[in-house]
């Protein structure tokens, strides 16, 4: 049974239509296409809600599945990972939302495209989405979804360092829905999105071995100084680690340009900002200011600075790096690498739940900083031309947000 009661008058002009407009990758490597009347997404379960989509967050990923061919399961597809908006409906079971409030989400569930957010309506379960606070505005928290997660991800679950209470290795799900202990096999499963192998050398997959939860020396038992390296800064996903690595207790150091982005990384509580310009020289610094000490690192731009970051790692104990976006073949015996379990948000109702909560409750607390955004006007019509920014150049700063139309 579903609850489709509209509770107020005000938001009765968004009873949803069973048609909506959509963009549709027909093939790789062409333009999404737009159309209108698409059947609009349907909740199937009793813990999903259906969303308006109002802001679009425009990511790497979006152009990268479509030119490189991943994470695509069936064509048409219908991609977009970052999207907030209005719940107009919601499922028999859901608790935690009610029709009319404003949430936000990122769609990790990259084969369901109900989830998508390049239309105008889309269904997600009800652990997966987050609550916008009163102090952050809708466009903005449509840049905070992927991101967030896969840096919260990468510091709590990869890393095992706890930060605000939230703990992701203290459970796990199997694939008939049990939970488990924390274990390799959840670290190398299909991660979906983020980790899917690709051909392209900026984000190729890694075939280093991972490790498990045994493998991993906490943080509170080594005698030296907890350093993090984040290689790539200047990321959205940057952005995030080093504020969650901060309330964790951790001194920051951010590879990034630092001419355009040492002010607002140190604004976010970075303690020291490295200019990318020469990898080299990089590494030298930070060996110099962590004395050779660094035990954990994130890399969130390739395997090739996986490699950099690497090299600013303790020699001579047991230390870690997280690679985002892929990490080298080899690494040093002493050096455990592992990628981001991106799928346990969503297949873990407890790992999603405590994960969104959290996120909005440190956002309202003043906690945890939105990355700005540039916001585009023109609705799903102008996604191609935001992505081709993308595509172009990239970014200097936040992210790209398409306003959707009314």
């Amino acid at each position: 049974m579903l609850t489709t009661t509209i509770q107020s008058d005000t938001i009765t002009s968004h009873i949803p239509t069973e048609t909506q407009d959509v963009l549709l990758l027909r093939a790789p490597r062409q333009p999404y296409e737009f159309v209108e009347n698409w059947p609009r997404p349907q909740i199937e379960s009793e813990n999903e809600v259906l969303i308006r989509i109002k802001a679009i967050g425009l990511n790497p990923v979006d152009w990268k599945s479509a030119d490189y061919n991943f994470a695509l399961p069936t064509l048409p597809a219908i991609n977009g990972r970052d999207l907030a908006g209005t719940i107009v409906r919601t499922g028999s079971a859901v608790s935690k939302f009610k029709i009319g409030d404003q949430v936000f989400a990122p769609s990790t569930q990259y084969r369901d495209y109900r989830t998508s957010a390049f239309q105008q309506y889309a269904v997600l379960p009800e652990h997966c989405v987050a609550k916008v606070p009163s102090s952050t505005k809708l466009h903005n928290a449509a840049a905070i979804g992927v991101g967030a997660v896969t840096a919260a991800l990468a510091i709590g679950s990869a890393l095992g360092i706890e930060f605000e209470g939230f703990s992701p290795r203290k459970y796990a799900i199997g694939a008939d829905g049990e939970e488990l202990a924390w274990s390799s096999s959840v670290l190398s499963e299909d991660i979906g999105l983020l980790t899917d192998k690709l051909q392209h050398s900026a984000i190729a997959s890694t075939d280093a071995k991972l490790h498990d939860e045994n493998d991993f020396e906490p943080i509170n038992s080594s005698p030296k100084e907890p350093w993090l390296l984040i290689w790539g800064g200047g990321t959205v996903s940057g952005h995030f680690a080093a504020q969650f690595a901060r309330l964790a207790g951790l001194k920051v150091i951010a590879v990034a340009n630092a001419t355009k982005h040492s002010s607002r990384l140190k604004a976010v509580g970075v303690d020291h900002v490295i200019d990318r310009l020469n990898p080299e020289e990089a590494v030298v610094e930070i060996r110099r200011l962590t004395n050779g000490d660094l035990l954990y690192a994130v890399d969130c731009v390739g395997s090739k600075t996986a490699a950099f970051a690497i090299q600013c790692l303790d020699t001579t104990s047991s230390s870690q790096i997280v690679g985002l976006s892929g990490l080298p073949k080899t690494v040093p015996p002493n050096v455990k690498p592992s990628t981001v379990p991106i799928k346990t948000f969503h297949t873990n109702p407890r790992v999603g739940s405590e994960l969104t909560s959290l996120l909005t409750r440190l956002l309202e607390e003043g906690k945890l900083q939105a990355p700005c955004v540039e916001v585009i006007e023109g609705g799903l019509q102008a996604v191609n031309s935001g992505l081709d920014r993308l595509r172009r150049n990239g970014l200097d700063f936040g992210r790209l947000v398409v306003k959707m139309q009314e």
